[in-house]
């Protein structure tokens, strides 16, 4: 289980600063937790509920946080 602060390091790693900065954590249950997002550097002006599973890594959790700021 990624912490927020871990998802945050991987959102903000290699050439990716500021590309979306979480605002809020909150654990939905046993399985997944949900991120409010604001994006930032690609994403600006969308800011999401992002849900993720709590099973994958910090840097899975972030590419799914990003997929989900890309969608429309």
């Amino acid at each position: 289980m990624a912490t927020p602060a871990a998802i945050q390091a991987a959102l903000d790693s290699a050439n990716q600063m500021n590309i979306a900065r979480i605002n809020q954590s909150v654990s939905i249950d046993a399985t997944y937790d949900a991120h409010y997002v604001v994006g930032g550097i690609g994403h600006a002006g969308r800011s999401k509920w992002c849900q993720t599973t709590k099973a994958q890594t910090a840097g899975q959790q972030a590419t799914a946080i990003l997929a989900v700021l890309d969608a429309n």
